[in-house]
């Protein structure tokens, strides 16, 4: 779920992610679709549902989210890195604009060819 919503630049989480909300966002909406076809999901949403909020543990939360999308960025980081040193020739491209907030964005774009040509 994380891979997809990733790729299509999709929204992961909705303003009210309570359990009775008709929108819960994109993350928590698409687990309940995928546990009407994987009963340890539904099971697992079950169990939620039921128990109190005090003892509660999900796996299910923003915060998880941010920690599993942290280590999905760290490993795809380092199997760029490791191509970019691995390849012959690369080439940097940096830049930096300010917007109408004061905000400094920063773009650092790496290319570099494979050992099969490829950029």
């Amino acid at each position: 779920i994380l891979l997809y919503l990733g790729r299509q630049n999709i929204a992961f989480r909705g303003h009210d992610e309570s359990l009775t909300s008709k929108n819960r966002g994109n993350f928590l909406s698409l687990i309940k679709v995928l546990s009407k076809y994987h009963a340890p999901l539904a099971i697992h949403l079950n169990k939620i549902e039921n128990s109190s909020k005090q003892n509660r543990i999900t796996f299910l939360s923003g915060q998880t989210q941010n920690v599993m999308l942290q280590i999905m960025s760290d490993s795809i980081r380092s199997i760029i890195l490791k191509k970019v040193k691995d390849a012959r020739m690369f080439g940097v491209i940096i830049d930096t604009t300010t917007d109408i907030s004061k905000m400094e964005q920063f773009t650092f774009v790496v290319r570099f060819v494979n050992d099969e040509g490829i950029v």
